[in-house]
């Protein structure tokens, strides 16, 4: 049994790396159009604000080295505080 598992699992990983690439190659089109999605339009919905509130604008995949010192007491008090006060 564990050596039917194990010729699985090394079939599995020799298709993912070897057959899968090729077939995508030739199925998916050249030209790939790049959609932002309603999830990831969703998700910028919640984590720009938060980049706001911390201070560091969203720089749209670009990071820069930013400080939030100002707030830094705030933030430490709340990872410290939450999990105290929820258990």
């Amino acid at each position: 049994m564990a050596r039917t598992y194990a010729y699985a699992l090394t079939g599995a990983l020799l298709a993912t790396f070897t057959i899968t690439p090729v077939l995508a190659s030739l199925l998916l089109p050249k030209q790939v159009k790049e959609v932002e999605t309603f999830v990831v339009h969703g998700l910028h919905f919640i984590y720009h604000p938060a980049f706001a509130l911390r201070g560091q604008p969203h720089d749209n995949g670009r990071h820069r080295a930013h400080s939030s010192c100002g707030r830094r007491l705030l933030w430490i008090s709340a990872g410290h505080g939450i999990p105290a006060v929820t258990g």
